[in-house]
């Protein structure tokens, strides 16, 4: 995996290994603890996804990864800091993006605990941002945001995708948001 190399007499992390480290600006500690859980253990056994279309999570822990998650505090937590790892690094050019069209209003979609929002606020001193997740999840949302600086811009609505609450917006975003809805 090349995440440490040989320096003289010791070693030293790579580029790579430093990303595991909680000190970098874009850790991914929390998503590879998140991949080394339930997840690894649900990917090992893919032929039978590929073979009979089951999600096996789901034969292997009784319920869809999200309605599992709802009841698993620690868990539920290291997935919201994990999705906030990934947005960190795959997310950084999407509020130049957004900004070149200068939106007023923006509505993030499963924004889940709204580091995109954040990221795109930052660049729009002028916008307003709503953040449209489960209720469950736009509770904690709202812990984690309480100390940003963009949090009085924010405005926190509790819903499902499928039945965007009515607003006056001219920009919407959706990003890891792809699943089998069934």
């Amino acid at each position: 995996m090349k995440l440490v190399k040989a320096h003289g007499d010791s070693w030293e992390l790579t580029e790579d290994g430093k990303l595991l480290t909680k000190s970098s600006s874009e850790t991914l500690v929390s998503s590879a603890q998140m991949w080394w859980r339930e997840h690894l253990d649900a990917w090992r056994n893919l032929d039978h996804t590929l073979r009979t279309g089951e999600s096996y999570f789901e034969a292997l822990y009784g319920k869809p990864f999200f309605e599992w998650l709802e009841n698993r505090d620690e868990a539920r937590q290291l997935y919201h800091e994990s999705m906030r790892e990934y947005a960190r690094i795959d997310y950084v050019k999407v509020p130049e993006i957004i900004n070149r069209y200068k939106p007023r209003h923006l509505i993030d979609i499963g924004g889940g605990t709204g580091i995109l929002c954040e990221m795109i606020l930052e660049l729009n001193p002028e916008m307003k941002a709503y953040l449209l997740d489960k209720p469950s999840v736009i509770e904690e949302a709202e812990k984690v945001l309480k100390r940003s600086k963009h949090y009085t811009r924010l405005k926190f609505l509790k819903g499902d995708f499928f039945q965007l609450p009515e607003g006056d917006y001219d920009a919407a975003v959706l990003s890891r948001v792809l699943h089998d809805w069934g």
